[in-house]
């Protein structure tokens, strides 16, 4: 400064035109600075924007993918709570199902027991119908065969005695078909008794192993019963024609040969 000072008085314009110079320069290197500067701005600002724009696509890319999550979410969550809903009205179903069939279940089971008591029954009353039927040809045949031992003087003494022979014959031939149907009924009947002893076993297994299917407890309701019930109709039928069968022998030999089943002392 004291130089400046002490050349400024000595030459001024010269002095003057330095600083200006000087000036110049420093407002050129300020001006190259500002613009280096504004440029280096410039490159940070653009860098920024280029980053702050990626930044923004990319969590708008995020929001995105983050929306389209929530909406696959939201209608996975709605069609799970609709199967939920449907489980929860299949569960209702199938217990009111269970309930139905555990039901018909105990129902199929009185049938059951109340056939059986049916079946052993009719097998009593066949059992008392052939023990009766057996005697009764035991004592046709006792009968027989005590007229055919009469002694001949007696025989001759009435004349329907006269008759016994061919009479005798023609019973026994009446006998032996009988018995020949009745051995022919007595195996179809036990025939048809296994059959029914089969059936009501295998009914019962099948009442055991029962499941809560509706369609299957159906089926087995029809035909189980339908079987028990033909075969009980089947034993009724024999029954009946057994006991027919003799009736009418025992008819005809109240109407032909009354004698027969006289009761005679021998002479």
């Amino acid at each position: 400064m004291r130089r400046y000072v002490d050349v400024l008085p000595i030459d001024r314009p010269h002095g003057i035109h330095s600083l200006e110079e000087q000036l110049r320069e420093l407002e050129i290197r300020s001006e190259e600075r500002i613009e280096t500067e504004q440029q280096k701005f410039k490159e940070i600002m653009a860098r920024c924007e280029r980053e702050s724009k990626q930044e923004v696509e990319q969590y708008a890319s995020k929001l995105f993918a983050l929306q389209k999550e929530y909406m696959e979410m939201s209608e996975e969550s709605l069609k799970l709570k609709t199967l939920i809903e449907k489980l929860k009205q299949e569960k209702h179903d199938l217990q009111q199902q269970l309930l139905e069939c555990t039901t018909e279940l105990l129902n199929l089971r009185e049938d059951h027991m109340r056939l059986q008591q049916a079946v052993q029954r009719e097998r009593e009353e066949f059992q008392i119908e052939r023990t009766n039927n057996n005697k009764l040809l035991e004592e046709l045949t006792k009968e027989l065969e005590k007229h055919s031992d009469m002694q001949p003087d007696t025989r001759l003494r009435s004349p329907s005695l006269l008759e016994l022979p061919a009479q005798y014959r023609e019973l026994q031939q009446e006998l032996r078909k009988v018995k020949d149907e009745n051995k022919l009924i007595l195996e179809t009947n036990e025939e048809l008794n296994a059959q029914l002893l089969a059936n009501s076993l295998q009914e019962g297994r099948t009442l055991v192993n029962q499941n809560s299917a509706v369609s299957l407890a159906d089926e087995f309701e029809t035909l189980t019963k339908d079987e028990m019930m033909k075969a009980l109709h089947d034993q009724k039928e024999v029954n009946a024609k057994l006991k027919s069968y003799i009736d009418g022998i025992l008819l005809n030999i109240l109407e032909n040969h009354p004698q027969l089943l006289e009761v005679k002392n021998p002479m």
